[in-house]
Protein backbone atom coordinates (compact mmCIF):
# COMPACT_ATOMS: atom_id res chain seq x y z
CA UNK A 1 0.00 0.00 0.00
CA UNK A 2 1.83 3.17 -1.21
CA UNK A 3 0.88 6.13 1.07
CA UNK A 4 0.87 9.88 0.15
CA UNK A 5 0.70 13.02 2.19
CA UNK A 6 0.75 16.68 0.90
CA UNK A 7 0.39 19.90 2.54
CA UNK A 8 -2.40 22.39 0.97
CA UNK A 9 -0.67 25.09 -0.41
CA UNK A 10 -2.56 28.71 -0.17
CA UNK A 11 -3.69 28.63 -3.67
CA UNK A 12 -5.99 25.87 -2.97
CA UNK A 13 -7.70 27.49 -0.32
CA UNK A 14 -11.58 26.58 -0.10
CA UNK A 15 -11.21 23.77 -2.50
CA UNK A 16 -13.12 20.29 -1.70
CA UNK A 17 -10.78 17.59 -1.57
CA UNK A 18 -11.69 15.90 -4.90
CA UNK A 19 -11.49 19.15 -6.56
CA UNK A 20 -7.56 19.64 -5.26
CA UNK A 21 -6.79 16.01 -6.21
CA UNK A 22 -8.34 16.22 -9.58
CA UNK A 23 -6.76 19.78 -10.56
CA UNK A 24 -4.01 20.13 -8.47
CA UNK A 25 -2.68 16.65 -8.39
CA UNK A 26 -4.37 14.60 -11.70
CA UNK A 27 -6.03 12.26 -9.69
CA UNK A 28 -7.94 10.51 -12.65
CA UNK A 29 -11.79 9.45 -12.24
CA UNK A 30 -10.21 5.59 -12.59
CA UNK A 31 -7.84 6.51 -9.62
CA UNK A 32 -10.38 8.20 -7.41
CA UNK A 33 -12.31 5.09 -7.08
CA UNK A 34 -9.29 3.28 -5.54
CA UNK A 35 -8.56 5.80 -3.10
CA UNK A 36 -11.59 7.45 -1.86
CA UNK A 37 -13.18 5.64 1.54
CA UNK A 38 -11.40 3.81 3.24
CA UNK A 39 -8.12 5.32 1.41
CA UNK A 40 -8.28 8.97 2.38
CA UNK A 41 -7.75 11.35 5.31
CA UNK A 42 -7.68 14.77 5.91
CA UNK A 43 -5.24 16.01 9.22
CA UNK A 44 -5.15 12.34 10.40
CA UNK A 45 -9.11 11.36 10.12
CA UNK A 46 -11.08 9.87 7.29
CA UNK A 47 -11.90 12.20 4.66
CA UNK A 48 -14.71 13.09 2.04
CA UNK A 49 -14.86 14.12 -1.52
CA UNK A 50 -16.61 17.09 -0.62
CA UNK A 51 -14.60 18.31 2.69
CA UNK A 52 -13.46 21.77 2.10
CA UNK A 53 -9.65 22.58 2.64
CA UNK A 54 -7.38 25.01 4.50
CA UNK A 55 -4.26 26.04 3.46
CA UNK A 56 -1.49 24.23 5.93
CA UNK A 57 -4.47 21.09 5.88
CA UNK A 58 -2.74 17.60 5.25
CA UNK A 59 -4.31 15.35 2.48
CA UNK A 60 -3.13 11.93 2.50
CA UNK A 61 -4.41 8.87 0.17
CA UNK A 62 -3.62 5.56 0.20
CA UNK A 63 -3.17 3.18 -3.33
CA UNK A 64 -3.90 -0.65 -3.21
CA UNK A 65 -0.68 -2.00 -5.00
CA UNK A 66 -2.71 -3.73 -7.63
CA UNK A 67 -1.71 -7.37 -8.95
CA UNK A 68 0.21 -9.00 -11.82
CA UNK A 69 -1.72 -10.57 -14.22
CA UNK A 70 -1.94 -14.01 -13.87
CA UNK A 71 -0.44 -14.59 -17.46
CA UNK A 72 2.62 -12.88 -17.05
CA UNK A 73 5.25 -15.41 -16.30
CA UNK A 74 7.77 -13.84 -13.21
CA UNK A 75 11.22 -14.53 -14.12
CA UNK A 76 14.42 -14.37 -11.82
CA UNK A 77 16.21 -13.54 -14.52
CA UNK A 78 18.94 -10.14 -13.87
CA UNK A 79 17.60 -6.86 -14.89
CA UNK A 80 19.51 -3.28 -15.41
CA UNK A 81 17.95 -1.19 -12.73
CA UNK A 82 18.20 2.52 -14.03
CA UNK A 83 16.15 3.39 -11.32
CA UNK A 84 13.92 2.99 -8.41
CA UNK A 85 11.74 4.19 -5.61
CA UNK A 86 8.63 3.46 -4.43
CA UNK A 87 6.52 4.74 -7.01
CA UNK A 88 8.77 4.30 -10.83
CA UNK A 89 11.12 1.78 -11.78
CA UNK A 90 13.11 2.67 -14.96
CA UNK A 91 14.97 -0.92 -16.42
CA UNK A 92 17.16 -0.87 -19.76
CA UNK A 93 15.60 -3.35 -22.08
CA UNK A 94 17.96 -5.45 -23.58
CA UNK A 95 17.58 -6.59 -27.49
CA UNK A 96 15.36 -9.82 -28.08
CA UNK A 97 12.46 -9.61 -25.29
CA UNK A 98 9.17 -8.18 -25.42
CA UNK A 99 8.08 -5.13 -23.13
CA UNK A 100 5.12 -6.95 -22.50
CA UNK A 101 4.75 -11.03 -22.99
CA UNK A 102 2.59 -12.14 -26.10
CA UNK A 103 -0.20 -14.27 -27.04
CA UNK A 104 2.15 -17.65 -26.49
CA UNK A 105 1.88 -18.79 -23.14
CA UNK A 106 4.56 -18.78 -20.51
CA UNK A 107 6.62 -16.33 -23.16
CA UNK A 108 9.38 -14.25 -21.55
CA UNK A 109 9.13 -10.56 -20.91
CA UNK A 110 10.38 -7.50 -19.53
CA UNK A 111 7.18 -7.20 -17.65
CA UNK A 112 7.74 -11.06 -16.04
CA UNK A 113 11.29 -10.23 -15.22
CA UNK A 114 10.20 -7.14 -13.20
CA UNK A 115 7.68 -8.84 -11.63
CA UNK A 116 9.89 -11.41 -10.39
CA UNK A 117 11.89 -8.73 -9.49
CA UNK A 118 9.74 -7.28 -7.22
CA UNK A 119 8.40 -10.29 -5.84
CA UNK A 120 11.85 -11.68 -4.86
CA UNK A 121 12.09 -7.99 -2.67
CA UNK A 122 8.62 -9.00 -0.99
CA UNK A 123 7.33 -6.12 -2.84
CA UNK A 124 3.48 -6.55 -4.12
CA UNK A 125 3.05 -4.03 -6.92
CA UNK A 126 1.22 -3.71 -10.42
CA UNK A 127 3.56 -3.76 -13.34
CA UNK A 128 2.30 -0.89 -15.76
CA UNK A 129 5.11 0.02 -18.49
CA UNK A 130 4.60 3.75 -19.01
CA UNK A 131 6.03 3.13 -22.94
CA UNK A 132 7.18 0.50 -24.60
CA UNK A 133 9.96 -0.80 -26.95
CA UNK A 134 9.47 -3.07 -29.25
CA UNK A 135 11.07 -6.66 -29.19
CA UNK A 136 14.35 -5.96 -31.01
CA UNK A 137 14.50 -2.74 -29.89
CA UNK A 138 17.01 -2.20 -26.75
CA UNK A 139 17.13 0.80 -24.03
CA UNK A 140 14.62 2.66 -21.40
CA UNK A 141 11.67 1.42 -20.41
CA UNK A 142 9.33 3.55 -17.13
CA UNK A 143 7.63 1.42 -15.10
CA UNK A 144 4.94 2.62 -12.92
CA UNK A 145 4.50 0.90 -9.67
CA UNK A 146 1.13 1.88 -8.63
CA UNK A 147 -2.34 3.21 -10.90
CA UNK A 148 -1.60 6.65 -9.63
CA UNK A 149 1.67 6.84 -10.60
CA UNK A 150 0.93 5.25 -13.96
CA UNK A 151 -2.03 7.52 -15.14
CA UNK A 152 -0.10 10.71 -13.95
CA UNK A 153 3.27 9.57 -15.79
CA UNK A 154 0.61 9.07 -19.04
CA UNK A 155 -1.11 12.48 -18.39
CA UNK A 156 2.76 14.30 -18.52
CA UNK A 157 4.06 11.89 -20.99
CA UNK A 158 4.58 15.31 -23.22
CA UNK A 159 6.85 17.18 -20.60
CA UNK A 160 9.45 15.16 -20.92
CA UNK A 161 10.66 13.57 -23.99
CA UNK A 162 12.78 10.31 -24.91
CA UNK A 163 16.24 9.96 -27.44
CA UNK A 164 17.56 7.28 -29.47
CA UNK A 165 20.65 6.29 -31.02
CA UNK A 166 20.13 4.69 -34.54
CA UNK A 167 22.26 3.25 -36.93
CA UNK A 168 21.11 3.63 -40.79
CA UNK A 169 21.73 2.54 -43.81
CA UNK A 170 23.80 5.18 -46.41
CA UNK A 171 24.80 8.48 -45.79
CA UNK A 172 21.98 10.48 -44.38
CA UNK A 173 21.27 14.17 -45.90
CA UNK A 174 22.48 16.33 -42.86
CA UNK A 175 19.24 19.00 -43.73
CA UNK A 176 16.74 16.16 -43.17
CA UNK A 177 16.04 16.76 -39.34
CA UNK A 178 12.87 16.52 -39.50
CA UNK A 179 10.38 13.79 -40.76
CA UNK A 180 6.70 14.51 -40.95
CA UNK A 181 4.58 11.25 -42.39
CA UNK A 182 1.46 9.93 -41.04
CA UNK A 183 1.45 6.09 -40.55
CA UNK A 184 -1.54 3.68 -40.36
CA UNK A 185 -1.20 0.03 -40.13
CA UNK A 186 -0.60 -1.87 -42.89
CA UNK A 187 -4.04 -3.95 -44.95
CA UNK A 188 -1.35 -6.76 -45.72
CA UNK A 189 0.43 -7.05 -42.57
CA UNK A 190 -1.07 -7.73 -38.98
CA UNK A 191 2.31 -6.29 -37.73
CA UNK A 192 3.65 -3.79 -40.48
CA UNK A 193 3.02 -0.04 -40.21
CA UNK A 194 2.69 2.01 -43.22
CA UNK A 195 3.39 5.94 -43.84
CA UNK A 196 0.14 6.76 -46.19
CA UNK A 197 -1.93 10.65 -45.80
CA UNK A 198 -4.80 8.44 -44.12
CA UNK A 199 -3.03 7.89 -40.98
CA UNK A 200 -2.60 9.37 -37.72
CA UNK A 201 0.07 12.29 -37.15
CA UNK A 202 3.66 10.98 -36.51
CA UNK A 203 6.73 13.16 -36.27
CA UNK A 204 10.24 12.34 -36.20
CA UNK A 205 13.04 14.51 -35.02
CA UNK A 206 16.87 13.77 -36.51
CA UNK A 207 20.39 14.75 -35.94
CA UNK A 208 23.66 13.36 -37.50
CA UNK A 209 26.17 11.83 -34.81
CA UNK A 210 28.41 9.98 -36.88
CA UNK A 211 29.08 9.51 -40.55
CA UNK A 212 30.63 5.93 -41.68
CA UNK A 213 31.29 4.26 -45.15
CA UNK A 214 28.53 3.12 -45.47
CA UNK A 215 26.42 4.01 -42.68
CA UNK A 216 25.13 6.92 -40.36
CA UNK A 217 24.52 7.02 -36.67
CA UNK A 218 21.63 9.19 -36.00
CA UNK A 219 20.12 10.97 -32.42
CA UNK A 220 16.55 10.41 -33.16
CA UNK A 221 13.16 11.81 -31.33
CA UNK A 222 9.95 11.40 -31.04
CA UNK A 223 7.31 13.84 -31.05
CA UNK A 224 4.86 11.41 -31.22
CA UNK A 225 4.67 8.11 -29.78
CA UNK A 226 3.32 5.57 -33.15
CA UNK A 227 4.35 1.79 -33.21
CA UNK A 228 6.80 1.04 -35.44
CA UNK A 229 7.33 5.26 -35.94
CA UNK A 230 11.48 5.44 -35.81
CA UNK A 231 11.65 2.44 -38.11
CA UNK A 232 9.08 3.25 -40.59
CA UNK A 233 10.19 6.85 -41.29
CA UNK A 234 14.05 6.06 -41.56
CA UNK A 235 12.77 3.13 -44.22
CA UNK A 236 10.39 5.83 -45.62
CA UNK A 237 13.01 8.13 -46.17
CA UNK A 238 15.19 5.86 -47.88
CA UNK A 239 17.72 5.16 -45.07
CA UNK A 240 16.03 1.98 -43.31
CA UNK A 241 17.75 1.00 -39.73
CA UNK A 242 20.89 -1.49 -40.23
CA UNK A 243 19.54 -4.94 -39.49
CA UNK A 244 15.61 -4.15 -39.64
CA UNK A 245 14.46 -7.16 -41.76
CA UNK A 246 10.78 -5.61 -41.53
CA UNK A 247 11.26 -2.21 -43.26
CA UNK A 248 14.53 -2.59 -44.26
CA UNK A 249 17.36 -5.52 -45.61
CA UNK A 250 19.23 -8.63 -43.60
CA UNK A 251 22.38 -7.46 -42.28
CA UNK A 252 24.96 -9.99 -41.54
CA UNK A 253 26.34 -8.41 -38.43
CA UNK A 254 23.43 -7.00 -36.78
CA UNK A 255 20.45 -9.73 -35.90
CA UNK A 256 17.89 -6.81 -35.24
CA UNK A 257 17.44 -3.51 -36.04
CA UNK A 258 20.09 -0.90 -34.92
CA UNK A 259 17.94 0.96 -32.49
CA UNK A 260 18.34 2.03 -29.10
CA UNK A 261 16.58 4.31 -26.54
CA UNK A 262 19.44 6.03 -24.58
CA UNK A 263 18.07 9.06 -23.02
CA UNK A 264 14.53 9.60 -20.86
CA UNK A 265 13.52 12.55 -19.54
CA UNK A 266 10.24 12.51 -17.32
CA UNK A 267 8.06 14.13 -15.13
CA UNK A 268 7.66 11.69 -11.74
CA UNK A 269 4.52 11.63 -10.73
CA UNK A 270 4.77 11.79 -6.77
CA UNK A 271 8.13 14.59 -6.46
CA UNK A 272 6.61 16.39 -9.33
CA UNK A 273 10.50 17.07 -10.66
CA UNK A 274 11.99 16.17 -14.08
CA UNK A 275 14.22 13.00 -13.88
CA UNK A 276 16.75 12.11 -16.80
CA UNK A 277 18.46 8.71 -17.02
CA UNK A 278 20.28 7.41 -19.93
CA UNK A 279 21.20 4.38 -21.26
CA UNK A 280 25.07 3.07 -22.46
CA UNK A 281 24.49 1.30 -25.81
CA UNK A 282 24.11 -2.38 -25.82
CA UNK A 283 27.07 -4.61 -26.70
CA UNK A 284 25.81 -5.63 -30.23
CA UNK A 285 25.30 -1.95 -31.38
CA UNK A 286 28.61 -1.27 -29.81
CA UNK A 287 30.70 -3.72 -31.72
CA UNK A 288 28.72 -3.04 -35.24
CA UNK A 289 29.45 0.34 -34.83
CA UNK A 290 33.09 -0.53 -33.84
CA UNK A 291 33.22 -2.84 -37.06
CA UNK A 292 31.71 -0.10 -39.37
CA UNK A 293 34.96 2.36 -38.35
CA UNK A 294 37.18 -0.43 -39.32
CA UNK A 295 36.34 0.50 -42.53
CA UNK A 296 37.49 3.95 -42.21
CA UNK A 297 40.89 2.96 -42.28
CA UNK A 298 40.48 0.17 -45.41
Amino acid sequence: MRTITWSVPADAEGCTVKKFLSQYKDVSRRVWKKIDNPYLQLNGEAGRGNDYLSAGDLLQIKIPPGNIPPHFKESLEPMDVLYEDEDVIVVNKPPGLPTLPGRAEGEESLAGRLAGYLRNKGMQSAVHPVSRLDRGTSGIVPFALHAYAHSRMEKHMDTGSKEYIGVVEGEWPEELTSINLPLRPSTMSLIEQVAAPDGKRAVTSAAVLELLPEHTVLKLGLQTGRTHQIRVHTSASGFPLAGDTLYGNKDGYMKRQALHACRLEFFHPVQERMITITAPLPEDMSDFLAYQRLKVFK
